[in-house]
């Protein structure tokens, strides 16, 4: 059976919160301002960038990255149809961080970690490195396989084929550090999604281990993050 657990852990709303944009969904939650560090976190949520999940199950793990860095864990617009909505969002909030405090590591969990690529991709001067947590990475593949019920043309309101400007897979690698994380029992976005993607590391796990704060291969990720958010100059590729 697949682990949900994650959403039954309590996690108190950050006190501090800002606002890109004059939409009650442009918004970011802030934890553990004031550390030093070169670099900011910045977690995209995931959901399949459907309007009826935000970015409260990564609640946690914002606190647990909290503890050692400031964290933004982004909300954005998810209206079905209006991809470059969501897109544009993505880079409101990061121009944002990047701006106040520097490039961002950036961890997106499912769709989450395919606008965390698009923004590696095509924005990476706002971007200082890229976990793609369980990304989806093409979505042709997912459009054919019928992935959560069509979630792919909900999304984009029209076919796959026509949005090659949003599909990682039909795009350059990113130029900047990156990885890709990804579980082999992931019954929501398959494992072969991040298959020769570029660096991907795989655990047998499935999909929501990783933002779970409980477990280890949160741990992996979390200690990624924290290596890249270290000296500017220091790079793990």
């Amino acid at each position: 059976m697949e682990d949900r657990s994650v959403f039954d852990l309590t996690s108190d709303a950050p006190a501090h919160r800002v606002a890109y944009g004059a939409h009650p969904d442009q918004v970011m939650d802030v934890v553990g301002t004031g550390l030093e560090s070169s670099h900011p976190i910045a977690l995209l949520h995931g959901g399949y960038w459907r309007p009826q999940f935000d970015r409260t199950y990564l609640r946690p793990l914002a606190s647990a990255l909290g503890a050692s860095v400031t964290t933004y864990n982004v909300e954005y617009r998810r209206v079905s149809g209006n991809p470059e909505g969501q897109w544009e969002d993505v880079q409101s909030a990061l121009a944002h961080i990047a701006a106040h405090e520097g490039p961002p590591i950036v961890i997106g969990h499912s769709a989450g970690g395919h606008l965390a690529l698009l923004a590696a991709i095509h924005r990476p001067e706002l971007v200082r490195a890229c976990l793609a947590v369980a990304p989806v990475t093409d979505l042709v593949a997912a459009e054919e396989s019928n992935a959560d019920d069509g979630a792919v043309r909900d999304f984009l309101g029209g076919p796959a084929r026509e949005f090659a400007h949003l599909d990682p897979a039909r795009l350059p690698r990113p130029t900047i550090d990156y990885l890709a994380v990804h579980g082999t029992r992931d019954i929501r976005v398959p494992v072969e999604m991040s298959h020769g993607y570029g660096d991907t590391i795989t655990q047998d796990v499935g999909h929501f281990e990783w933002v779970d704060p409980r477990t280890p291969a949160c741990a992996l990720i979390i200690d990624q993050a924290l290596r890249w958010a270290e000296p500017r100059h220091r790079s793990t590729r």
